[in-house]
């Protein structure tokens, strides 16, 4: 008995001639063609969804073009200046310091 209970609520009552049944590709329940939308924009563009999973318009889904940033920062500390006295290498590299 609980089993018919359930598909009666899933497949609804009687027959409606070119309205036959889709399921959601978002939540997977099954709705009726007539209820059914295809999602226009967005993430899920082209997909057939229910009534309560439909997305109106949303400006965030607009193409975004890109702004120019200017990567470098405003203030910097000035390189030090390099002398090779620093890093010499006073002793020879020999195979034991490997």
């Amino acid at each position: 008995m609980f089993g018919k209970r359930i598909r009666r609520t899933l497949w609804g009552k009687g027959y409606i001639p070119g309205d036959n049944w889709l399921m959601c590709d978002l939540c997977g329940l099954r709705y009726r063609a007539s209820q059914m939308r295809q999602q226009p924009h967005g993430l899920h563009k082209g997909l057939w969804v229910c009534p309560r999973d439909f997305e109106d318009y949303n400006p965030q889904f607009e193409d975004i073009r890109g702004v120019a940033e200017r990567i470098t920062p405003d203030k910097t500390n000035p390189d030090p200046e390099f002398t090779s006295d620093e890093t010499t290498i006073t002793s020879p590299i020999t195979g034991d310091d490997l």
